[in-house]
């Protein structure tokens, strides 16, 4: 996984942007039934179950996962 530019800074930095972004995912897409948790080479990853779309950005197919 190449590193970003901004990820050779202050760690500190690095960690609260990241975090950010996690939380900014987690908003837009976080209650979505669709919403997939994949582990790759021992790094979880959380993706969209369709393949074309891009966690963290919602779209006309968001649903809200209900226990049903």
């Amino acid at each position: 996984m190449a590193l970003e530019s901004w990820e050779f800074g202050d760690p500190e930095t690095v960690a609260i942007r990241r975090q950010e972004e996690f939380l900014r995912k987690e908003r837009a897409c976080g209650k979505c039934k669709f919403r997939v948790d994949v582990e790759i080479n021992k790094c979880q990853i959380i993706k969209c179950q369709f393949k074309r779309r891009e966690y963290g950005v919602r779209c006309e197919l968001y649903r809200i996962k209900t226990d049903d």
